[in-house]
């Protein structure tokens, strides 16, 4: 929460792509704490650190994704980082199966989620929104060349994110300007309705499945490996967003948000009624593959879930207020 209460104002000085390049150093402390302290406070130290981090990093990179994507391809975009991110947890799991410990587990995490993002976000120009307010024009041009590539008229793009921010460009370039902005019963209505959002997700039960599978099959003595089982359920997160992907700019947002919520949730409930039976001391050995067939649909339908979730964020958050209203529903979440 402290980290993304920071990450408004961060955005506002400094936009997305610096936030995040200037939050990577502690990250990668973070994890480095973790691999060699051998003091019970510095591990917390470690952790407190990459929370505060998780936190700053959760606004700006869905929102630097939002506003350097052409419209025609942004549900795509957005399920291409969540893409990503599902790739990160399949990639925890695989490494987590092997002998390696927890401590060199971290120093692969450490450097995997640092190292690369680092260079890469170093080679590429700001948001060119974010650039057209603060006024700096010339570079915004360039940044758009970037992204849109030679062959693309910018011209009209340049005008239309020129001529939507030049009456907030001053306005809104503060945090003190922003809250502001909460007394528009329009603005206050949307963060309203996607902070009740994100909070409501948060009950699904998406990441206490996602950070304790393998305990979860543990328990359900089965013939399949716990550890297998969680990258089983790991691989289908990814096939779950893929198939997002496929979906997001040909199915309408809130008619896949509502089917997918529903469908997790009929999922999830055969994984307790299955633990439910179980503990009244039926004999449910015959069913075990039952938690793992449905956990696997539970994450599927999530995983569809919470790309649009996200996506939603930064369409319905006005671009003049997105920063700090990003960060504020964020702490809901």
């Amino acid at each position: 929460m402290v980290g993304s209460v920071a990450s408004g104002p961060m955005m506002l000085e400094l936009g997305q792509r610096v936030t995040i390049l200037a939050t990577l150093p502690f990250a990668a402390v973070g994890w480095m704490l973790l691999v060699f302290s051998q003091r019970v406070w510095l591990l917390i130290v470690a952790r407190v650190i990459l929370g505060a981090v998780s936190g700053i990093f959760g606004g700006p990179s869905n929102n630097f994704v939002a506003e350097i994507s052409h419209s025609s391809v942004r549900g795509r975009l957005a399920g291409m980082l969540d893409l990503f991110r599902q790739l990160g947890f399949l990639f925890v799991y695989v490494i987590g199966s092997t002998n390696l410990t927890w401590r060199q587990t971290c120093m692969v995490c450490g450097c995997t989620t640092t190292v690369i993002p680092f260079l890469a976000l170093w080679y590429i120009p700001n948001s060119p929104r974010w650039l057209v307010s603060r006024l700096r024009l010339s570079e915004a041009r360039e940044s758009l060349l970037f992204y849109r590539g030679k062959n693309y008229c910018i011209d009209n793009e340049l005008e239309e994110i020129n001529y939507q921010l030049q009456s907030t460009a001053k306005k809104n370039s503060s945090v003190k300007e922003q809250l502001r902005n909460l007394s528009n019963r329009s603005i206050l209505k949307r963060v309203s309705l996607l902070s009740l959002l994100f909070s409501a997700y948060q009950f699904s039960g998406n990441f206490s499945m996602m950070l304790f599978s393998v305990t979860i099959f543990q328990s359900v003595d089965s013939h399949i490996s716990e550890y297998t089982s969680t990258i089983i359920v790991g691989g289908v997160r990814v096939i779950a967003v893929f198939s997002y992907i496929l979906m997001a700019d040909k199915l309408g947002r809130r008619i896949l948000l509502i089917s997918a919520l529903i469908l997790s949730g009929l999922s999830i409930s055969v994984v307790g009624g299955y633990f439910f039976v179980r503990n009244l001391d039926y004999a449910m050995k015959p069913y075990s593959w039952i938690p793992l067939l449905a956990l696997s649909v539970f994450v599927y339908f999530t995983c569809i879930a919470e790309p649009i979730i996200m996506l939603l964020r930064g369409e319905l958050l006005p671009t003049s207020f997105r920063p700090l209203g990003t960060s504020i529903v964020t702490v809901f979440f």
